[in-house]
């Protein structure tokens, strides 16, 4: 017989315990560990963080010797992530960065102390550490004062920050734009100086920056700090840009609610053609599916201003669409100046929210089976046959299927 498997309990203490226990095993092997980055600047703002990250002496050997479960995510720059208590914490040894070859890893590393180890982060906000056991933050960039100001700095010389990765002119407008911070004069000077060099950035890293810009916050303050710091030319070429378009964007993007960086972008391209949208979307290697999602919001305003809406079957077609209710929605943020569009967006609406999903969707009389046992012969036709047949049968012109039956009679000869 063989012999249940032992299960460990669940470990349901919160996140913050569990990275404190593991700051706490660090020390006690006489080691130095704090939290580090975006957690001690989420506490600090008394906002609850996500993840915690660690910063320690010691070296990643050490590491993961003192810890049985590990991954080597980049020991090579010093960082081990942890498996502790059912999460996964990042526990960086202090370091030094030494050339960026690529502009955005470093060649080699040097280990160094607490203090030297936070003058290689970006931003003064993102370069604290925390004693989580005696709550001490140890501020070795000015973080906290720049917190308490709302500005976004660089920690020492902003080129050289940016020279080591480009990715962080896009994220200083993130943090800006998230928290609704200023950027430093010297730190936005550095961005708009050297904004051509973010082509460098790989399509897939520039769109996740992109998509958190738009979606973590204030888009439309994140839309036009891209384009006040000439990065918006480069990373989005494909918009207008054209003074006016750009204030309407930025206006536009304020009544989207936060969350979905797919409809800013669907608003940001709303008069596109299919084409344009698709190669964005290729551009910056986005999903098909997000690509399509985008496509369908922009096609939106076109087929609603098109379609028919006393009849039936096409506004049920409509309906049908698994996007139908996103389509809505983006049409109802759109500029109306002939007053045409939202008229129709509240009329497709109502008829929508008032129909059956067996409406919406009801058994069809005819199938294709159907025909053929009628006596006709199969072929590219019967798509085109069944479609009809289904048409009228939306409009509830087909009661049942002897009255379906009678319309494929006067479509088809029996003998076909």
């Amino acid at each position: 017989m063989t012999e249940p498997t032992e299960r460990r309990p669940v470990d349901t203490r919160p996140l913050v315990e569990k990275a404190t226990s593991v700051v706490s095993k660090l020390r006690g092997a006489s080691h130095e560990a704090y939290f580090a980055g975006g957690c001690v600047r989420d506490q600090i703002m008394g906002v609850t963080p996500h993840d915690y990250d660690i910063a320690t002496s010691a070296t990643p050997e050490q590491v993961q010797a003192l810890f049985p479960r590990t991954l080597a995510i980049g020991a090579q720059f010093g960082v081990i992530q942890v498996r502790y208590g059912g999460e996964g914490f990042e526990v960086t040894t202090f370091r030094t960065d030494v050339s960026y070859s690529d502009g955005r890893r470093p060649d080699s590393v040097q280990f160094v102390s607490a203090e030297e180890d936070v003058q290689r982060r970006d931003f003064t906000i993102n370069g604290l550490l925390m004693d989580p056991l005696s709550g001490e933050v140890l501020d070795h960039v000015g973080g906290v004062a720049d917190i308490e100001a709302r500005c976004i700095r660089a920690i020492g010389v902003p080129s050289e920050r940016f020279t080591e990765d480009r990715l962080r002119m896009l994220r200083a407008v993130r943090f800006a734009s998230r928290f609704g911070f200023a950027i430093h004069d010297t730190t936005a000077a550095a961005i708009v100086a050297d904004a051509a060099s973010i082509q460098s950035v790989s399509p897939e890293r520039t769109r996740d920056e992109l998509t958190r810009t738009l979606a973590e916050g204030n888009a439309s303050e994140g839309y036009t700090l891209l384009n006040e710091l000439g990065l918006r030319v480069f990373v989005l070429p494909e918009l207008s840009g054209d003074a006016a378009r750009i204030t309407e964007d930025s206006e536009l993007l304020c009544t989207l609610p936060p969350g979905d960086a797919i409809a800013a972008f669907a608003l940001l391209l709303r008069d596109a053609e299919d084409a344009l949208v698709e190669g964005l979307g290729r551009r910056l290697r986005m999903s098909n599916a997000d690509t399509e999602r985008m496509r369908s919001r922009v096609s939106a305003r076109e087929a609603l201003c098109t379609l028919d809406l006393t009849d039936k079957a096409a506004w049920i077609r409509w309906g049908r669409d698994p996007l139908a209710h996103e389509r809505l929605d983006h049409c109802a943020l759109l500029p109306d100046p002939d007053s045409i569009l939202q008229p129709r967006v509240k009329q497709l609406r109502a008829l929508l929210n008032q129909i059956s999903s067996e409406e919406l969707r009801p058994t069809p009389w005819i199938t294709g089976h159907d025909l053929m046992a009628l006596g006709h012969t199969p072929g590219p036709h019967f798509k085109a046959v069944l479609s009809q047949l289904e048409d009228a049968q939306l409009r509830g012109e087909l009661p049942d299927r002897a009255r379906a039956e009678a319309l494929v009679a006067q479509i088809l000869s029996p003998t076909e």
